[in-house]
């Protein structure tokens, strides 16, 4: 295990606290944090596990922002290191002569400024840390609430109204969240949206012809298409990825 994982974990055990204690107080799932002590940080995109681990630290008595400098450092890749060139000297010519000085002279001068060149290349071609900006656990919960806000309807003209009219084989999902969980959901062929629910969360989402769906914690959604009900995609705490619901999936049995 790394040091850095190493060091959340013996802070919780030091604070007598459990793994469902620290999700109890975080609102993150249990599953989440097991595969964050283990490492596994690619589960979810990098937003929701750096909001995740500020506030492990935070609940441990660790300092979130020493440990965010340790996690930036931890993802960094290793910068490759110049060598230095191996500097000979010239051997004596076998009729006994010896080499002039300023033959040498024009030698070691040669070699000093190829290890110059080096080091300023070296220098030049160095990867330079990325800032990263840190986002409040809180305001990823608080964005992902205002997104599953119901929109305001706009009052429409009957001529409007028969326009815009969605068609009348239109697919409506409907999802009913029982525990922590991030997904993405496509509709149609518009840009996929991300979405992190809490328990009890309730979205309806509708689409002309086709939902493709993403989930992290599959088992945390039951799922309806039109009056079909689909159940969970998957297994608690297990990932799918790119589902696709249309018409056909109302003829399965």
């Amino acid at each position: 295990m790394d040091p850095f994982f190493q060091e959340l974990k013996q802070a919780r055990e030091a604070k007598h606290l459990t793994l469902s204690d620290i999700a109890d107080a975080t609102l993150i799932n249990v599953k989440y944090l097991e595969q964050i002590e283990l490492g596994n940080t690619e589960l979810l995109p990098q937003t929701y596990i750096r909001a995740f681990i500020r506030e492990y630290a935070a609940t441990v008595g660790l300092n979130p922002d020493e440990i965010m400098k340790k996690y930036d450092l931890l993802r960094q890749p290793p910068v490759p290191t110049a060598t230095e060139p191996e500097v000979r000297t010239p051997a004596a010519p076998a009729n006994g002569t010896t080499t002039s000085p300023s033959l040498l002279r024009w030698v070691f001068g040669g070699v000093a400024i190829l290890g110059a060149v080096i080091i300023l290349w070296a220098s030049l071609t160095r990867e330079q840390p990325k800032t990263v900006q840190e986002t409040p656990f809180q305001k990823v919960i608080t964005e992902n609430e205002q997104r599953l806000a119901p929109e305001p309807v706009q009052p429409k003209s009957p001529e409007q109204s028969a326009v815009l009219a969605p068609p009348r084989d239109s697919l409506s999902l409907h999802a009913l969240v029982t525990d922590t969980v991030w997904a993405q959901v496509t509709v149609d062929a518009n840009p996929p949206r991300e979405y992190l629910f809490r328990p009890n969360a309730r979205m309806v989402w509708k689409a002309r012809d086709q939902f493709t769906v993403t989930l992290g914690n599959a088992g945390a959604v039951q799922f309806t298409l039109n009056q079909k009900k689909l159940g969970a995609l998957g297994k608690p705490g297990g990932v799918v990825r790119n589902v696709l619901l249309t018409r056909e999936t109302l003829k399965q049995p």
